[in-house]
C-alpha cells in the first residue's frame, strides 16, 4: 500500500509539473498547436490543485513542496487579472456591448432584448448574415447609427458614426469609425478575425498585424478602443504582440478573467464527448481593449442569448 501511495505521489507530481509547464508555454507557443495549449491556464490551475490535494491525501511531503510551488506560479498570473486597478466612480461616458449572435442561433428574440435592458451606446455584434440583419433592425430606435461589412461584423450607435473605414482582406474585414463622446473625438475599431484552424492560422495572425498597423497610424491624442472576437485569449503570444504592438489594455483587467467562449447552446448539436469536454473548455476570447487615455469602470459578461459565445459589457471613462 505505501508503494502504491508512493507511486501516486510521484504520478501527481509529475502531472502537476507537466500542467504547469504547459501553463508557461504561452509566451512561446506561436506554433499552431502549440498556441492551442496556451488558452487553458485556468483549467491547468484547477487540474493542479486537484492533483495538489491528491499529494496531501498520499502524504507526499517532498512532492507536495514541489506542487505547492508549481500551483503557486501558476495562480500568480491568473490572480493579476482580479487585482483591483484605479476606482473610477460617476456616470460612464461610453457603454459598449459585443455580443457574437453565432450565425446558427435561431432565436432572434434574445439578442435584442439583451441590447434592449443593458442601453449601450456602442453595440458591435458578428456573425451577422442576412436573417440577423433583418432582425437587428428592430434597434434602429434605441442606435439609430449602423456601419457594418458584409456578412460578419455590424456596428449600431447612439452616436452619429464619422469616418467610417473598412480595411483588411474582404473575406475578414475590419471596421473603424470615430464617434463625438462629451466633445472629445473617440476611434473605435471592430475585427473579427478568423478562428485558427491550421489551414486559416496565418490568415488570423495578419488580421492581427493589419489591426495593429493601422492603429498605430492614427494619432496618438485620439483615444482608440479595439473590440470584437479576437478568437485568441490573453495568453497567447499573438494577443501579447497585439497589446505590446498597440499599447492598448484589456478592459477585463482588475474584474476577472471572465471566460466566454463556448457557452451552451441548443443550435450546436456535438457529440456526448465533446459536450462533456465544452463543460470544462470555457475561454475569454470577446475582447474590450482600451488605451491609457480610457478609465474602466465596469467589465462584465452578460447571460446567455443562445449564442455559443457569452456577450459582454464595458463601461468607459475617457479622460
Amino acid at each position: 500500500m505505501g508503494m502504491n501511495k508512493q507511486g501516486l505521489g510521484l504520478g501527481l507530481a509529475i502531472a502537476t509539473v507537466g500542467l504547469t509547464g504547459l501553463s508557461l508555454l504561452g509566451p512561446v507557443a506561436w506554433h499552431p498547436y502549440l498556441e492551442l495549449t496556451s488558452h487553458f491556464r485556468v483549467q491547468y490551475f484547477c487540474l493542479s490543485g486537484l492533483a495538489l490535494l491528491g499529494l496531501g491525501w498520499v502524504r507526499s511531503r517532498r512532492w507536495l513542496v514541489v506542487a505547492l510551488f508549481c500551483v503557486a506560479l501558476q495562480g500568480v498570473e491568473l490572480v493579476s487579472w482580479y487585482w483591483p486597478g484605479a476606482t473610477v466612480t460617476g456616470t460612464p461616458d461610453v457603454r459598449v456591448l459585443l455580443a457574437n449572435v453565432y450565425v446558427r442561433n435561431h432565436d432572434k428574440t434574445q439578442v435584442p432584448a439583451f441590447v434592449e435592458r443593458e442601453q449601450p451606446d456602442l453595440a458591435l455584434f458578428m456573425e451577422v448574415d442576412h436573417r440577423w440583419s433583418a432582425a437587428l433592425e428592430t434597434l434602429r430606435s434605441q442606435l439609430p447609427y449602423r456601419f457594418s461589412a458584409p456578412s460578419d461584423l455590424t456596428l449600431y450607435s447612439r452616436l452619429p458614426l464619422q469616418n467610417q473605414q473598412m480595411f483588411g482582406p474582404p473575406y475578414a474585414p475590419s471596421l473603424a469609425v470615430t464617434v463625438d463622446v462629451g466633445g472629445r473625438s473617440l476611434m473605435v475599431v471592430a475585427t473579427h478575425p478568423l478562428p485558427p484552424r491550421p489551414d486559416r492560422f496565418a490568415e488570423r495572425n495578419e488580421e492581427f498585424e493589419r489591426v495593429a498597423t493601422f492603429i498605430q497610424q492614427q494619432d496618438p491624442a485620439l483615444p482608440v478602443i479595439l473590440i470584437g472576437d479576437l478568437n485568441t485569449t490573453m495568453w497567447s503570444p499573438y494577443y501579447r504582440r497585439l497589446v505590446q504592438q498597440t499599447g492598448l489594455h484589456n478592459a477585463r483587467s482588475g474584474f476577472g478573467i471572465l471566460p466566454t467562449w463556448p457557452a451552451p447552446t441548443p443550435y450546436s448539436k456535438p457529440n456526448l464527448l465533446v459536450k462533456f469536454l465544452k463543460l470544462f473548455a470555457w475561454i475569454p476570447i470577446d475582447h474590450v481593449l482600451v488605451d491609457a487615455q480610457i478609465q474602466v469602470q465596469q467589465f462584465r459578461v452578460g447571460p446567455s442569448v443562445n449564442s455559443d459565445h457569452l456577450p459582454v459589457i464595458a463601461d468607459l471613462t475617457v479622460n
